[in-house]
């Protein structure tokens, strides 16, 4: 009985164990209603203490964006708890001519809490484990569809005071034309829930440690915001 028992436990599908995506930079091209807007420049780096950061920043480099200075700096800390992501710090800083934008968000997963900084507003949304600030659910993804996930991914976003969900769906396998050449990409979709026209769209490289190659952002006006890969290292 006992050869037996333990025949039928070696036979179990081991878990999977989930790593944090690899240390890259990607270079991008920024474009905004199709035109040249500006250069964007992604990191992500292990910090040391089982942390990591991803760094996107934007500097226009055409048109109005360039005439203005506009430089963007976003940045996400996150540690990993059982195989899951769960973002520490947050911290975003616009500058466009002399006005600027900053937002910052603080998890302390010890003390259950969560502080939440929009320009001068704050906010404390309910901890939940395994939270994610917006700019880093891109993490989440790489690292989910590197293990096979399919169909719909959840994660759990902090909004002012409130923890939304942001639901994706992997879309289908593509080739997409790049400035690397012809790539292999799996296209995943924002499902919104409100019909008012806002897509987001993120072509991830299957051949590329599914680091994202293209990513759309198109409002509500018809207004769109494109980052297309230039260069991976």
């Amino acid at each position: 009985m006992r050869n037996l028992l333990l025949a039928a436990l070696l036979a179990l599908p081991l878990p999977l164990v989930a790593a944090a995506p690899a240390a890259y930079t990607a270079q991008y091209e920024v474009r905004r209603n199709g035109e040249p807007m500006g250069s964007a420049t992604v990191t992500f780096s292990a910090q040391g203490g089982g942390a990591y950061e991803l760094r996107t920043h934007t500097v226009g480099t055409g048109g109005l964006a360039a005439m203005a200075g506009a430089d963007i700096d976003e940045r996400s800390v996150l540690g990993w708890r059982n195989g899951v992501p769960e973002t520490r710090r947050y911290s975003y800083r616009q500058k466009v001519a002399w006005k600027t934008k900053e937002r910052s968000l603080v998890v302390d997963a010890d003390a259950g809490r969560i502080d939440s900084r929009d320009g001068d507003k704050s906010y404390s949304p309910p901890y939940e484990p395994g939270v994610l600030d917006r700019h880093a659910v891109n993490i989440a993804l790489m690292q989910d569809l590197a293990a096979g996930a399919s169909g719909d991914r959840v994660y759990r976003v902090p909004q002012r005071d409130q923890i939304d969900t942001q639901r994706y769906r992997v879309a289908g396998r593509e080739s997409l034309q790049t400035a690397m050449g012809a790539q292999p990409v799996l296209r995943v979709e924002r499902i919104r829930d409100s019909d008012d026209g806002r897509k987001t769209t993120v072509w991830f490289g299957s051949g590329q440690r599914y680091i994202p190659l293209r990513m759309l952002q198109t409002e509500s006006n018809g207004d769109s915001v494109e980052m297309r890969i230039v260069s991976i290292r």
